[in-house]
């Protein structure tokens, strides 16, 4: 991939994630929070795509490794509920 491609592309996801922050200011927290106890979060799905094509964000999915099932849920009852999906 040509720098310069790449260089926009890194761009168009920063301005992207500032956007996402600003919708979903406790987003931020959560993933600091699964980092801190030790796992790793991703952005997936269609948000990827969304960024990748300048379309606009409509939801945001993010996948979980490092925690098992129990420590994500007590991690994320302190930000509210939690449904479990899937």
């Amino acid at each position: 991939m040509c720098p310069m491609k790449f260089n926009k592309i890194q761009e168009l996801i920063q301005r992207d994630l500032a956007t996402i922050y600003a919708t979903y200011p406790e987003l931020p927290h959560i993933i600091k929070k699964i980092d801190v106890h030790g796992g790793h979060a991703y952005f997936v799905g269609g948000m990827v795509r969304d960024m990748l094509l300048g379309s606009p964000i409509k939801d945001v999915d993010i996948e979980v490794h490092g925690l098992n099932e129990d420590q994500l849920m007590h991690l994320l009852q302190t930000f509210g509920r939690v449904d479990i999906v899937g």
